[in-house]
């Protein structure tokens, strides 16, 4: 269980920074849809079902069941329509939290792959709730997020802590300060001499923790939190491509297409297609 994992006792140990509901339904039996994603995905059949793939892993997703997928898998999810509804139908909810600030917990938690009737059934009911509200006042944000913590508990009493989680976290204080520095900063030009004096060390031993703790470099890590801000402005407002680029830190907007294009399998234009229309096979 994920109640295992060390942390500081800190209030502001986490913080949820995405949370995004949705529900679609489909009449094409067999559709793949191939897509990657920078959150947790937890994706409930309503009728149908899923066949799910991504790594080695394959996951037949009944009715009632669901499926859950760590940020950044590429996945080819096939839909089985109900042959007596003559469709198929989802929900799913898109969750990012934030450890220490940092870190995002799917890096120091293993998440089941897999959720049954049973367990899918108190996640139904969130996502149920959150469909059938929108944020209109204080009250309606206080509960969207009192929501999303609930979802991230759930999740947490069915995970268990990634192997160096622990040694992880203990050697935030010099990650956390760079990673902090850039998320401050997205949009402003970067080199790994400046964040290693940020950091307080050797540009030699700011990479050897990266590579280490996150199987990055400096600035490999830094392009890929410029890709995820972008799929959130992408997905929840309307600035053209080339502002979306500007904001995160890409100067050249055809740089960013292409960067994004290969990180999430989809251009900017098709990836916040899919998020406004509810992820639905185009006719």
């Amino acid at each position: 269980m994920a109640d295992a994992l060390p942390f500081d006792g800190s209030e502001d140990f986490l913080r949820v920074r995405y949370i995004k509901v949705g529900q679609a339904p489909t009449r094409d039996d067999g559709w793949t849809h191939n897509k990657t994603d920078p959150h947790i995905i937890i994706s409930r059949v309503r009728c149908g079902a899923y066949t799910t793939r991504w790594g080695g892993h394959m996951v037949q997703v009944a009715a009632g069941e669901a499926y859950v997928a760590p940020p950044h898998t590429p996945l080819a999810i096939t839909h089985h329509i109900d042959p007596h509804l003559g469709r198929m139908e989802r929900s799913w909810i898109h969750l990012s939290v934030a450890a220490n600030e940092v870190l995002d917990i799917a890096d120091l938690i293993e998440l089941p792959i897999h959720l049954d009737a049973q367990a899918t059934a108190p996640f139904g009911e969130i996502m149920d709730e959150l469909l059938g509200t929108s944020v209109q006042d204080l009250a309606a944000h206080a509960r969207r997020r009192e929501l999303a913590y609930r979802t991230l508990r759930l999740l947490a009493a069915r995970s268990r802590p990634r192997p160096g989680a622990a040694e992880l976290l203990s050697r935030r204080s010099v990650l956390g300060t760079v990673i902090a520095h850039l998320h401050q900063r997205l949009a402003e030009p970067h080199d790994v001499s400046e964040l290693a004096r940020v950091a307080g060390v050797s540009s030699a031993t700011l990479h050897r923790h990266f590579l280490a703790h996150t199987r990055c470099t400096p600035l490999r890590y830094l392009k890929g939190l410029r890709l995820d801000a972008s799929c959130r402005l992408l997905a929840e407002g309307d600035l053209p491509l080339s502002d979306v680029a500007a904001r995160v830190g890409f100067a050249n907007p055809f740089h960013f297409s292409r960067e994004f294009t290969r990180r999430f399998h989809a251009s900017p234009a098709a990836w916040r297609a899919l998020a406004r229309d509810g992820q639905r096979r185009p006719s």
